[in-house]
């Protein structure tokens, strides 16, 4: 994700992980192919609100109050299991990581966006599991159905003060997490994240205005979806709701 912001020319990117390793990756592979985007990078654990909103406002800092984008892409898989053999602490960590941390991020970006009396965009990485309801997943899939709503409350509460949000399920890649899954699943794990980080772009421009507070699928065909513009708006579409 971070590459294709600096393919589709971002001056700065400002990345945050908990392994310095990681970001120090990032960096190099980020500067190998726009070498003219700044890179910064910071340490973060998500778990702990105080340090975020403080990473967060150092980041806009750094920034001249000049962030564009926030994308939350943290998050942790626990292990599969009936509910009744889980594990309380690890099962709740899932929520204090996925959902807790996420909100943690957008509010801070939120707050400071709000205080510079300027809009700004926030991609909530979610998954196409927040859709279903597979056995021994009661905690990563809650989590990421709550993403999904977490974008619209986003919209709904700070869309007219140009808050920009969006869910946005990557594709099956096979990162460390996505491996966790059961290994009968990992069949389903053939998209490129380069299919990812192209939708991040493409939700960052206005063309995709249309579906601010949505849950969206980086698999989704751009020039189809802009043609059921209309539709998506009259019916209220990709949002999670009950139809009868």
């Amino acid at each position: 994700m971070a590459v294709s912001f600096a393919q589709a020319g971002a001056a700065q990117l400002f990345l945050t992980a908990r392994a310095a390793a990681s970001l120090d990756e990032t960096k190099r592979t980020v500067q190998a192919f726009n070498s003219s985007t700044q890179v910064h990078a910071y340490s973060l654990d998500l778990k702990q609100a105080d340090l975020t909103q403080d990473t967060l406002q150092t980041i806009l800092q750094d920034a001249g109050g000049k962030l564009d984008v926030l994308v939350t892409n943290a998050g942790v898989l626990e292990q599969w299991l009936p509910i009744a053999e889980s594990e309380p602490e690890e099962w709740w960590s899932t929520f204090e990581i996925n959902i807790r941390g996420g909100y943690l991020a957008a509010r801070a970006a939120i707050r400071g966006w709000l205080q510079g009396n300027r809009g700004g965009t926030i991609i909530l990485i979610t998954s196409a599991g927040s859709l279903r309801a597979r056995p021994g997943a009661s905690a990563y899939q809650t989590t990421k159905l709550a993403i999904n709503r977490l974008a619209q409350f986003i919209h709904n509460d700070h869309g007219k003060q140009g808050i920009r949000a969006f869910a946005l399920h990557p594709g099956g890649v096979r990162t460390k997490l996505a491996l966790g899954m059961p290994e009968g699943m990992h069949g389903i794990l053939n998209s490129t994240p380069w299919l990812s980080g192209a939708a991040c772009v493409y939700l960052a421009s206005s063309r995709a205005d249309f579906l601010r507070g949505r849950y969206i699928d980086s698999s989704w065909d751009v020039e189809e979806l802009e043609a059921r513009k209309e539709e998506i708006i009259e019916k209220d579409l990709f949002k999670m709701q009950l139809t009868l």
